[in-house]
């Protein structure tokens, strides 16, 4: 079949999978409505907890997730 001879190595299954886990963050962000919660303004994880009534440790590990990944 024609483009199925690329290799596949440790770097493509990697990137593969890199995308896979920003999309799904991204997507998780979206169904929780953490984008809401900034449209009233700064906000902090534990503001963020409170606003969508969730664990504020949970605000804090989805945060810094999002800013590792930042903006693709």
């Amino acid at each position: 079949m024609p483009g199925t001879d690329r290799k596949v190595s440790r770097e493509r299954l990697l990137a593969m999978m890199t995308a896979f886990k920003s999309t799904y963050l991204l997507r998780a962000a979206l169904e929780l409505r953490v984008f809401d919660a900034f449209a009233v303004g700064p906000a902090d994880p534990d503001d963020v907890a409170a606003i969508l009534r969730t664990n504020p440790r949970a605000a804090r590990v989805d945060r810094a997730a999002v800013l590792r990944r930042g903006p693709t």
